[in-house]
């Protein structure tokens, strides 16, 4: 049986960790960053703005990324189109539109420690108009 207070506290949570990520990403805040990303953390960039290749960036190359000032540093509106946990694993579907780029990704998150962490960024990204 589950148990809907667990249910609506992780969501919560999960919506919360999010938000962090996208927020400390826009901010350039790479400790932020660090706080909320599993060790194991990748960025899964799949023919990505028109190239054939898949790039995975690991955490310390995407937290180097930031720390250049080369990721980040917009302003997006964000919105959580679906949040989905099962048992200690979420994903989460969003769109952000940032000055140059619109998203729409995957983010994989896992429950370690009672603590939700993002562990994997799947993003689709295209040029605004």
């Amino acid at each position: 049986t589950s148990n809907p207070k667990h249910m609506n506290t992780d969501n919560k949570q999960v919506i919360e960790a999010v938000q962090q990520y996208i927020s400390a990403g826009d901010l350039r805040n790479a400790e932020s960053l660090d706080s909320i990303l599993h060790p194991q953390f990748r960025v899964v960039a799949n023919q990505l703005l028109g190239s054939s290749e898949v790039s995975i960036i690991t955490k310390d190359q995407y937290l180097q990324l930031v720390r250049a000032g080369k990721l980040g540093g917009d302003n997006r509106t964000v919105e959580i189109t679906s949040v989905q946990i099962i048992h200690n694993n979420a994903a989460v579907t969003v769109k952000l539109k940032g000055r140059v780029l619109s998203f729409e990704s995957l983010y994989h998150l896992s429950k370690i420690n009672n603590t939700w962490q993002m562990v994997e960024d799947l993003p689709y990204a295209v040029k605004n108009n």
